[in-house]
């Protein structure tokens, strides 16, 4: 299977998950894909001896006028998650998120981000009034979004038929690093730091919309 058919698999199961009738189709679904496509590409590369380069990303993954702490999340661990390296910019007050990694990659981080944060800010909006609570809610279903992807990534990896295509895998992370330190000078990383949580009810629903947000794996599209 190649990269744009597991897209358009992946985007069959996003439209599946805001329908009104069918509520499988999941992220986490989707993300069991991703990771089974990314194993097999490791294993034929150390087959073959050939494999792809890290590069950094011209297309930044978010442009914001105002760091949200659920996106600052949301970002960072969807980098760490498929393995590639994100860094920002911040000019004139607006600051861009950019990455540096194997450019199928950026485009998996890409996809999955486009889907959860209009997924997470959805739901917000559709649960919750106020700045406060609608920034509580975004942060409790980001949580729970990691939380889940985070699982569904380690069964994955367990599941894998090669260990060494496993660890080849992980190593992506830092080819991406030294690429990134080579054609960049990024700014020195601040490390996340959890927000003050000001409606704690809020936060609450976020968190249980977050572990129902259509991510229990479904059947996917032929």
């Amino acid at each position: 299977m190649t990269l744009d058919q597991v897209l358009t698999k992946v985007r069959g199961l996003r439209r599946l998950a805001t329908s009104d009738n069918v509520h499988e189709a999941a992220a986490a679904a989707a993300d069991k894909l991703i990771q089974e496509y990314r194993l097999d590409e490791t294993v034929i590369e150390l087959t073959s001896g050939a494999a792809e380069g890290a590069c950094v990303d011209s297309e930044p993954l978010l442009v914001a006028k105002r760091k949200a702490k659920w996106q600052e999340l949301l970002i960072s661990f969807l980098c760490t998650h498929y393995e590639v390296m994100g860094f920002n910019r911040t000019r004139t007050g607006v600051t861009s998120w950019f990455m540096c990694g194997r450019p199928s990659d950026l485009r998996l981080v890409h996809e999955m981000h486009t889907w959860l944060a209009e997924e997470i800010d959805r739901l917000a909006r559709g649960a919750v009034k106020g700045t406060s609570a609608l920034a509580s809610f975004r942060m409790g279903a980001t949580v729970s979004v990691v939380e889940r992807l985070m699982a569904q990534k380690r069964e994955s990896l367990a599941a894998a038929a090669s260990t060494t295509a496993a660890l080849a895998l992980a190593s992506r992370l830092d080819q991406a690093k030294l690429v990134l330190a080579a054609e960049v000078a990024p700014a020195p990383a601040t490390p996340f730091r959890p927000p003050v949580i000001a409606d704690g009810d809020a936060f609450a629903l976020g968190k249980v919309a977050g572990r129902t947000l259509s991510l229990a794996p479904g059947k996917l599209l032929k």
